[in-house]
């Protein structure tokens, strides 16, 4: 539930707490709201490791690791994040 927030958005920064493991569950939540048409941009924060395979409606772009943290760049909604999912 994305607790009544409803987009579109350009960009969001996600920064969930480690601990709880619930950026994954936003990220997928993300991926199924409104996005502007030429898509948007999430920039989430979280513990290095195995991040899995990208929500629908989200496509990995790029990463940073920085010690025991890395940052994800995911491009959403829009033409690049259809691309990023394999969609013609």
């Amino acid at each position: 539930d994305a607790g009544g927030l409803g987009g579109p958005w350009n960009v969001v920064f996600l920064d969930p707490p480690y601990a709880t493991g619930e950026g994954a569950a936003w990220l997928g939540v993300l991926g199924r709201l409104p996005w502007p048409e030429d898509g948007g941009l999430v920039v989430y924060e979280r513990r290095s490791g195995p991040l899995g395979p990208a929500p629908e409606g989200l496509a990995l772009a790029t990463e940073r690791v920085y010690g025991e943290t890395t940052v994800s760049l995911f491009r959403a909604g829009g033409p690049e994040a259809a691309a990023g999912r394999g969609a013609p």
